[in-house]
């Protein structure tokens, strides 16, 4: 698992731009907003993912599951 904490000044939409080396799930404040990947090495635009927030802070969190080769993840 990877977690971080993202400050917002207004409501707004942001976008999350997510690479891995495996499978991945990635939530903001509980709320799942995708998964997928596979086997492949990791590459920082290999995923996007939007969502409306409101202001001020919120969780980003992201499981990954790798199988053969080392784990990484870009955000």
């Amino acid at each position: 698992f990877l977690t971080s904490w993202i400050y917002v000044p207004q409501a707004t939409t942001v976008g999350f731009h997510l690479g891995s080396a495996g499978k991945y799930k990635l939530w903001v404040d509980s709320v799942l907003l995708g998964d997928g990947g596979g086997e492949r090495p990791a590459d920082p635009l290999q995923e996007s993912h939007g969502a409306k927030v409101t202001a001020g802070w919120h969780r980003v969190l992201i499981k990954l599951s790798v199988e053969e080769r080392s784990w990484g993840a870009f955000l």
